[in-house]
């Protein structure tokens, strides 16, 4: 099944102004979303993945929040074994969160996207268990008070690629925060972070390795 808009400059637009996601995704395979623009006009999701998905392609979508949202765009439940998920050249501007991931899942490739001003992470994975690729990615924060921001949020994954990333902060936050993982390699990624213009005590790293094995990060 292909949800697809003419091109990326003559798209569909896709409104949410309740608390219900606009795709809410469940035993699904083979789906693809392709030049859409989703638009949250208060604090929805626009793709929710519920339990057991697999071959799911996010592709040149724009997906634009509201500027003070705690709302994910891309979101799942907890435990819910996704597999195979392709999210690539997509613009995430605003939100809670970009992608946010809590999941017993595997295999998912993020690539050549931009994210603009997430108040918590631009990409949170939690609990994947093979094949994490994160390559090729634009970040770029300005929004006051950003100290709990992260652009890359790894938490208990394993087999992680995080190449070639650009990440850019301006007003405190961490670059690539990486927990209880293991068996990753962290490379040839640009962070950089401007902590002139908030208070020196806020916590303002990087990259983060906290109780991690076999991380290797070389080149960065």
């Amino acid at each position: 099944v292909s949800f697809i808009g003419e091109d990326v400059t003559n798209t569909i637009i896709l409104e949410n102004s309740g608390d219900l996601p606009i795709f809410n995704i469940i035993n699904a395979s083979y789906i693809t979303f392709k030049n859409i623009t989703f638009q949250a006009l208060s604090f929805g999701v626009a793709l929710f993945f519920g339990s057991n998905n697999s071959y799911i392609n996010i592709e040149n979508c724009r997906f634009i929040g509201v500027e003070y949202s705690n709302t994910p765009f891309i979101n799942s439940i907890e435990s819910s074994n996704n597999q195979f998920i392709k999210i690539y050249n997509n613009t995430f501007e605003n939100g809670g969160d970009a992608i946010a991931f809590d999941s017993n899942s595997s295999y998912i490739t993020i690539e050549n996207n931009k994210f603009f001003n997430q108040i918590n992470n631009s990409i949170y994975l939690n609990n994947f268990y093979d094949s994490v690729r994160i390559n090729n990615n634009y970040f770029y924060n300005n929004r006051t008070k950003t100290s709990q921001y992260n652009g890359i949020s790894l938490y208990t994954c394993t087999k992680l690629v995080v190449n070639n990333n650009v990440l850019k902060i301006q007003n405190g936050g961490n670059g690539i925060s990486i927990s209880q993982s293991a068996d990753a390699i962290i490379a040839n990624n640009v962070i950089i972070i401007d902590t002139c213009s908030i208070d020196l005590s806020v916590e303002s790293i990087g990259l983060r390795v906290n109780e991690s094995n076999n991380i290797n990060a070389y080149y960065n």
